[in-house]
């Protein structure tokens, strides 16, 4: 009888185990949580997505939705930092493939048209960085990500656009009643 329990677990932790490796949700996090259920929770740590999301707060990220809902322009997403892939730290997606992305005078612009973006709030961006840039096309495969506080953010603005190989999973805030 043991004998059989013991088996029984084998099989089981070589199935767990099989089933991380194989990563069937393609997420890019190493996270048992995210690639074994579907979903992580993550800590916001700084302010970079300020109004939006402030630190301390809990967002739930689902590694099912990018593969059954694909990404849209103002998803939040997790995904794994392009400086320092170890690290996962979350933004919004501003720019889709193919597009051009630009910023004049603080205003995004997509392909020409100022971007609406009301998640921003009352606080105007005020540095150099977040004042200007030079339009950039959005390669394919690839997402131009912003944090919602532009003057507190290390985004594509620096690093460049996101492969989609980096992103773990569309985020949203965790409720708790």
């Amino acid at each position: 009888m043991l004998r059989k329990v013991v088996l029984g677990f084998a099989a089981f932790l070589i199935g767990v185990v099989g089933l991380y490796m194989m990563n069937p949700l393609g997420t890019a996090t190493l996270d048992p949580r995210a690639r074994l259920l579907g979903f992580t929770v993550y800590l916001i740590r700084s302010e970079s997505m300020t109004p939006t999301y402030r630190p301390g707060q809990v967002l739930w990220v689902s590694t099912f939705a990018p593969r059954f809902d694909p990404l849209a322009r103002g998803d939040v997403i997790a995904f794994r930092y392009p400086t320092d892939p170890r690290v996962e730290i979350v933004g919004r997606v501003i720019g889709m493939p193919g597009e051009t992305v630009a910023i004049d005078a603080g205003q995004v612009l997509i392909d020409g048209r100022v971007l609406a973006e009301p998640y921003l709030g009352d606080r105007p961006p005020s540095q150099p960085y977040s004042q200007q840039m030079a339009p950039i096309v959005v390669p394919e495969g690839h997402w131009f990500i912003l944090g919602d506080h532009r003057d507190n953010s290390h985004d594509s603005r620096f690093w460049g656009a996101l492969p989609t190989d980096q992103v773990v999973g569309k985020a949203m805030p965790l409720k708790v009643d």
